[in-house]
């Protein structure tokens, strides 16, 4: 059983949450990256205040910049169906960062392995155990960025933001070229100084080969009403807002 916990920790060590120093919205949301998001299972009797106390204390010290080439954000969902949840958003610079840690599902490589080695060195493996129970692969996708609106200069740093992600019926036969045209048709008559859009296509797992809007805005600033009252054709009921720390 102790066996089980310690194997348990140390893979969790990498797929909860990091910080870096780089956090410029431009230098991760562009073509060449990987977005992924993952929905840690907590304990049951871990309480929010031991989560992010554990996180700021003693995980995110010793895991910033602990896997080369990414970018791991703590994030907390504010609304939507997993509202309360601790998130995981890891960004991959490219393709080929994510495959050298990841096979594919679950799947790591040895690389990933050695670095998550590392870490555990440093980091109370009880603990993790205690607070954490897992992570929820149900709905977990690698997403492609394959277009945006422009740039804002308020969002220039990636910490503090909110983002929504509205996601597309999997249902829907459009291409990426119509999908834009459909966002841009959507936001034409609307000012949206504080946000920026951004379209996501299902690389591999849960929502391989589907679309979904990623709004990134300042805190209350969502254009939620105007993207679900568009012709886009959304799964309201998987709407999620989330809070980056």
């Amino acid at each position: 059983m102790k066996t089980k916990q310690i194997i348990l920790s140390i893979t969790l060590l990498g797929l909860i949450f990091q910080t870096v120093s780089a956090q410029k919205v431009d230098d991760w949301f562009n073509e060449n990256a990987i977005l992924d998001i993952f929905h840690v299972k907590a304990s049951p009797n871990a309480t929010g205040d031991e989560i992010v106390s554990f996180l700021n204390d003693e995980y995110f010290p010793v895991m910033e910049n602990a896997y080369p080439g990414t970018l791991l954000l703590h994030m907390e969902s504010i609304a939507g169906e997993r509202k309360g949840q601790h998130v995981k958003f890891w960004i991959f610079s490219t393709v080929a960062v994510r495959d050298s840690y990841f096979l594919g599902g679950p799947n790591t490589s040895e690389k990933y392995k050695t670095y998550s080695k590392k870490v555990s060195r440093k980091i109370s493996q009880n603990k993790m155990v205690e607070l954490f129970r897992g992570w929820d692969w149900d709905f977990k996708t690698d997403w492609e960025l394959i277009g945006k609106t422009e740039d804002r200069k308020n969002l220039d740093d990636i910490k503090g933001l909110e983002f929504d992600i509205h996601y597309v019926s999997m249902d829907y036969k459009g291409d990426h070229a119509m999908t834009e045209n459909q966002l841009k048709e959507t936001l034409k008559n609307t000012d949206y100084p504080d946000s920026q859009f951004f379209i996501l296509y299902g690389e591999r797992d849960t929502r391989e080969g589907g679309f979904a809007i990623l709004e990134l805005h300042t805190p209350g600033q969502s254009y939620k009403s105007v993207l679900e009252n568009s012709d886009l054709p959304l799964e309201k009921d998987l709407f999620s807002s989330y809070r980056i720390w």
